[in-house]
């Protein structure tokens, strides 16, 4: 059914956007600062954002799948270029594949991190947060070294594909516990669940 996709989804931009706030959080325990110092209020609002839109879907909101469609977008592409900028967001589930100018990995894994910041200390990409993953490659020159590194993350590439098999219906009630009836099918999920 349609609705186990957003399901799916819901549950994973949930979880993700708490693993995010819960890695900026951990941060400053561990004695750590930020540079920039604004760094911190980019990475509370992704994860807001992202617990935001899985809420958003699990509700039936009409907002929901144009906020999570944007959501996956920002999570399409992970990039370092060294000493210049990084950018990596995540909130969910993670297939990666990286091409750097030092070699190629694959990811697999799941979480919740966000960067944006100018000046990238290395080719990696490393983020704030909370992220549990696992991968392999082939890397003649450690990818730290990398001038550019590139990522692509296949999952959200399926999510942003499936989200838009929504657009311009009117978004289902997902959650177990919402329980207005709609007044099309009488059961509480919209026509658009077929």
């Amino acid at each position: 059914m349609k609705q186990d996709i957003l399901r799916i989804i819901a549950a994973s931009e949930l979880l993700g956007g708490i693993f995010a706030l819960v890695g900026y959080a951990l941060v400053p325990l561990a004695g750590f600062h930020f540079e920039p110092a604004w760094q911190p209020l980019t990475g509370i609002a992704f994860g807001a954002f992202a617990m935001a839109c899985g809420i958003g879907l699990f509700r039936g909101a009409r907002w929901g799948v144009p906020a999570s469609i944007s959501l996956q977008v920002s999570q399409l592409a992970s990039f370092s270029v060294a000493s210049h900028f990084r950018y990596v967001a995540l909130a969910g589930p993670l297939v990666r594949v990286i091409v750097a100018t030092t070699g190629v990995r694959f990811e697999v894994g799941g979480g919740g991190a966000f960067i944006a910041v100018p000046g990238g200390m290395d080719g990696t990409l490393g983020a704030v947060g909370v992220v549990v993953q696992a991968g392999f490659g082939f890397f003649p020159a450690s990818l730290a070294e990398s001038g550019f590194t590139m990522g692509v993350n296949l999952v959200a590439a399926y999510f942003l594909w499936r989200l838009a098999e929504f657009v311009g219906e009117p978004t289902p009630v997902v959650s177990q516990d919402s329980a207005a009836p709609n007044a099309e099918s009488g059961d509480g999920l919209s026509s658009a669940s077929s």
